[in-house]
């Protein structure tokens, strides 16, 4: 009574909200937790220069990982709403020849810090590479759960991934592991689960009808993302190179709760996209005009507890030794009055396929930050990162207002 008496006073379909944003939430929530406990661990016996080499490993591993074609999420999900469940298994033989691909970059970037006289990184990256395709090329099993509207199974899988890597990194920085070590534990945990949860998925499979277009839809998006999947790692590795590791860690954690107020939020909204896959072009015109203040609503507000909280929670999880990234983290936060309501909008334009302005909002933000990053950051380091950042935040949401409005494609 209550939940309907809701939806009917906001305007939403609340029990589906409820009953699928709960997964998400939980979802979203034990990771925060775990990456709590992980974060305080880390923050108190890993030097600075540790936690930067290990966000360096991760940010070169995002840089190329367009080439397991991870924009199938979207295609897949929207695919499973249909009823093309063999999605699934189009989209993974892709995603598996392109992580192979993948492997062996990592490796000769591996094969660089060894000439460099940097173990710690040679072993790190390739380790990197070995576990790369069941990291990167199994996927598509989270994204197939989406589109079957299976949000519950998809939460519990994560909150398993997100408990044990927590246990297992704890464990592994109180004995001292090196580097390599730490990122071993990650790596066998995650990899070894993925291959669980796609075995698993797999028997949800319910027919065999193919879609002749997810393949195609997702690798054009990839293709259109290369240069934002590259854009959005290219801050951490510019900073590694020209201020150091100790830098880097600093920047880490000036964005890990904005980005993990971003996750949440992201969480939301597809759960809101797979409510609405199915919609032709006047449905979802109808949705923007019911639903779009409450995106920015949830931004305004999001931001605005954020930036009271951040003073109190960085010392809290990461100690005083972080203290010098509260007011980075504050001004990154100021990116999540726009995001909500930008994400959403995005993700209609994407359920509309009309694929020439779908090329501009990927080309539009990422090839100017690709262009702005290297030279923002040699000049002012950190506050470079966050102020590109920032900026494509502010000039992308007028865009995607016109993007979407504009009934037909260019």
């Amino acid at each position: 009574m209550i939940v309907s008496w809701l939806g009917k006073l906001i305007g939403i379909d609340a029990e589906y909200f409820f009953k699928n944003s709960f997964w998400v939430s939980f979802r979203s929530g034990v990771g925060m937790v775990a990456g709590f406990f992980l974060g305080i661990v880390f923050a108190r016996v890993a030097p600075k220069e540790t936690y930067g080499q290990y966000v360096f490993v991760f940010s070169a591993m995002y840089m190329v990982a367009f080439l397991a074609v991870p924009k199938f999420d979207f295609a897949v999900s929207q695919a499973v709403a249909k009823g093309f469940d063999q999605s699934l298994f189009q989209s993974t033989k892709i995603s598996l020849i392109g992580s192979l691909l993948a492997s062996i970059c990592m490796w000769v970037l591996a094969a660089r810090y060894f000439y460099l006289g940097d173990p710690n990184l040679g072993y790190g990256l390739l380790i990197a590479g070995i576990f790369f395709p069941l990291l990167f090329g199994l996927k598509a099993y989270d994204h197939f759960l989406m589109g079957k509207k299976r949000f519950d199974l998809s939460a519990q899988f994560s909150a398993i991934a997100s408990i044990l890597t927590a246990i297992g990194l704890i464990i592994g920085l109180l004995v001292h592991m090196s580097l390599p070590g730490l990122l071993f534990v990650y790596f066998f945990i995650n990899a070894g689960l993925n291959v669980v949860y796609f075995f698993r998925v797999k028997r949800l499979v319910r027919n065999k009808k193919q879609d002749p277009d997810v393949v195609g839809y997702g690798l054009y998006l990839t293709a259109l993302a290369v240069v934002a999947i590259v854009v959005t790692k290219l801050g951490s590795v510019l900073l590694n190179h020209y201020d150091g590791a100790a830098v880097l860690a600093t920047y880490s954690v000036a964005i890990i709760m904005p980005k993990a107020v971003q996750d949440l939020m992201q969480n939301f909204i597809d759960v809101a996209k797979i409510k609405v896959a199915d919609k032709n072009r006047k449905e979802l015109v109808n949705v923007c005009k019911r639903h779009g203040a409450k995106w920015v609503l949830l931004g305004i507000g999001a931001c605005t507890a954020l930036w009271i909280g951040l003073p109190i929670l960085i010392p809290l999880i990461y100690s005083d030794k972080y203290n010098d990234a509260i007011l980075y983290s504050q001004v990154a936060s100021l990116a999540l009055i726009f995001f909500p309501f930008s994400t959403f909008l995005g993700n209609l334009i994407l359920l509309e396929k009309k694929r020439k302005i779908i090329a501009l909002t990927h080309f539009f933000p990422s090839v100017p930050n690709i262009v702005l990053l290297p030279v923002f950051i040699a000049r002012f380091g950190i506050w470079g990162a966050i102020g590109v950042n920032l900026f494509s935040w502010v000039y992308m949401t007028p865009f995607y207002w016109w993007a979407f409005w504009r009934e037909k494609d260019l």
